[in-house]
Order: structure tokens, then C-alpha cells, then sequence
């Protein structure tokens, strides 16, 4: 249900009666909130838990959580729709081997997914991350989906790797969006994405269609040493951008992105072969 966590100030000496109730109960509700939180997370560690609950479908639908830790755990299908998540939201290194769903989600602190294994597909669309948001070294076996998300602040997807299609479109990042050393397996959709701040893709690779159409970048553009593939995807790369084939030490077969101030929007040229 609803909840609005109590101040950390407990109320004056000389505070109303009614004002020193609602803290008190309050505070005994965040309590029995978080208490339910640990003893869900403990039974879901395959570690560490006395008794680890396998095969866990997890619905927390519209759900109000408090500093809520899924951190080393094992879920199989969860819903987080429309889920608001107050204080910090710790995923690190959790395993969801089902679908999850984290679509019109709120995070209003820092969220943090590093490590985390997603083995099927995943929707984060229209979710809002208010803090700082981290995926660095997340595994997407299936398509994230982000269409439409937003990011208050730093997005981190430092070596990421995404197997699936991963959309971004449309998605707006009002922080540093850094993508640094990922790996497009898929399609990497970002047509309509705003980059308020730092876009840095350095050393990302794109194996198949990488889509940055109409996307708009207020910030540095990094997407040096960044590669892609010359195949027959569409390849559409931000303005100011243009590819070279490989040079000596560097991948064979891959096209590395360069800056080129005078390029507009355009695809990606294969050695030789024309427009790929």
C-alpha cells in the first residue's frame, strides 16, 4: 500500500499529541515493512539461505518499498509495474531466470543492478530513476526494454552485455549516460533518445543494427574505438560520427567509429561494399 517513510527527526517536546502519534506509527510501519523486505531476501540467497525458496514468481505490482535489497538473490519471474521504490534499490548480482517487468517503475534514490543476470526478457519502460542508476557488468539474455525511461541522474552501463535487442528509444538521460565497453549482440535502438549530459559509448560494440536516428545530445559525445558490424543491419550513427575500417591491432572485419564534424546523420559504409 501507500506508504511515506517517517522523517529520520522524531518530533519536538512540544510537538502535538497527534503529531508525535503519526511518527510513531509510521515508524512502526516502515519497521514491519522492512522486517517482511529482509525476510522475503534471506529465503531467496541460494548461498546463503537456511531455506532458499526455488522458483519464486515474484509480484510486487504497485508495491511501495523501502530501501529495498534483491542483492545475490535468485528470482524467477517478477513484476515491479508501476512499483515505487523509496530510498536506495540494490539488485547487485541477482539472477531473475524468468521475465521481469519493471515497467512505469519510480526509483527515487540510487538504484543499483550491477551484476545482475537477466535471462529472459525485461521491460523497464517509462521507468524513472531518479539517482543514480548502475548496470555495470549486467548480462541481458533477452531484449531490455527502456523505451521511454527516464534517468535523473548518472546512468551507468559500463561493459554490459545485452544478447537481445536493447531498446532505448526515446528514452532521456538528464545525467551522464555511459555505456562504455558494452556489447550489442542485438539491435541497439536509441532513435529519439536525449543525452542532456556526457554520452559515452568508448569501446562499445555493435554486432547488429545500431539505430541513433533524430537522437539528440546536449553534452561530449565519446564513441571513440567504438565498433560495428558490416553486415546488412541498418547502421544510422549520431551526427559527427563516421566509421573506418580496421586498423592494425584493432578487430578485423569491424567498422570503428571516428569523428567526422562535417558527417550528418548517415549508415555506416562497409569496406568496399557501399551503404550497409
Amino acid at each position: 500500500m501507500p506508504f511515506t517513510p517517517p522523517d529520520g527527526q522524531a518530533p519536538g517536546e512540544d510537538a502535538p499529541e497527534d503529531a508525535h502519534s503519526r511518527y510513531e506509527q509510521g515508524r512502526q510501519e516502515l519497521q514491519v515493512r522492512l522486517t517482511a523486505q529482509r525476510i522475503l531476501s534471506a529465503h531467496l540467497k541460494p548461498k546463503t539461505a537456511e531455506v532458499f525458496w526455488d522458483d519464486i514468481d515474484l509480484d510486487l505490482t504497485e508495491a511501495h518499498l523501502h530501501e529495498f535489497d534483491l542483492s545475490d538473490c535468485q528470482v524467477r519471474t517478477v513484476r515491479f509495474d508501476r512499483t515505487t521504490f523509496t530510498g536506495y534499490a540494490w539488485f547487485h548480482k541477482a539472477e531473475f531466470t524468468g521475465y521481469a517487468w519493471f515497467a512505469d517503475a519510480k526509483f527515487t534514490g540510487d538504484a543499483w543492478f550491477g551484476g545482475a543476470k537477466f535471462a529472459r526478457n525485461t521491460w523497464f519502460h517509462n521507468a524513472e530513476f531518479a539517482g543514480t542508476v548502475l548496470f555495470d557488468g549486467a548480462e541481458f539474455a533477452g531484449g531490455p526494454d527502456f523505451l521511454g525511461a527516464k534517468f535523473g541522474g548518472h546512468a551507468g552501463f559500463d561493459d554490459a552485455k545485452f544478447a537481445g535487442a536493447a531498446v532505448f528509444a526515446h528514452a532521456k538521460f538528464a545525467g551522464a549516460a555511459v555505456f562504455r565497453g558494452a556489447k550489442f549482440a542485438g539491435a541497439a535502438v536509441f532513435r529519439g533518445a536525449k543525452f542532456a549530459g556526457a554520452a559515452v559509448f568508448r569501446g562499445a560494440k555493435f554486432a547488429g543494427a545500431a539505430e541513433f536516428r533524430s537522437a539528440e545530445f546536449a553534452g561530449s559525445t565519446e564513441f571513440d574505438g567504438a565498433h560495428v558490424a558490416p553486415s546488412s543491419h541498418r547502421v544510422i550513427l549520431p551526427i559527427g560520427w563516421t566509421t573506418r575500417p580496421a586498423a592494425e591491432g584493432e578487430e578485423e572485419g569491424w567498422l570503428y567509429m571516428v569523428r567526422d564534424e562535417d558527417s550528418s546523420e548517415q549508415h555506416a559504409e562497409a569496406p568496399g561494399d557501399g551503404p550497409a
